[in-house]
């Protein structure tokens, strides 16, 4: 089980919109949650998520070149433990060494996904 935390901007809204937004997210074991705040171990406001999915076998992982919006990926997770809805998040990191840290964190934790897929690896070297 991988655990990764740190900032990454999440797109909100339609998409007709192009709100981007800072949030930190914390990856632990299967479960990944953002937040408003950097620091989620407090209690109040920065305590509570904004939101939560479940990253297992059936999760995927896809970075999306964009010269806009460099290092960003689309997450596909389950919003709940044993539930087949699905959320997908439009997200992008700060750089390629963190897109490559977070497609490990997030490939890895859960169930194993296709992280030895030369597809996934060639698609993060590809955009180095």
């Amino acid at each position: 089980m991988s655990k990764l935390e740190g900032y990454l901007l999440k797109k909100n809204g339609s998409a007709f919109r192009n709100d981007w937004r800072k949030r930190y997210f914390v990856c632990d074991g299967d479960r990944l949650a953002w937040y408003d705040d950097s620091d989620p171990r407090f209690e109040g406001a920065a305590g509570k998520p904004k939101g939560v999915v479940f990253v297992g076998a059936d999760a995927t992982f896809k970075p999306v070149p964009s010269k806009r919006i460099p290092h960003r990926f689309l997450l596909t997770a389950r919003k709940a433990h044993g539930s087949k809805a699905t959320k997908a998040l439009d997200l992008a990191a700060d750089s390629i060494d963190d897109l490559a840290r977070w497609e490990r964190a997030l490939t890895g934790a859960g169930a194993p996904l296709s992280a030895d897929a030369p597809e996934h690896v060639a698609s993060v070297r590809s955009l180095r």
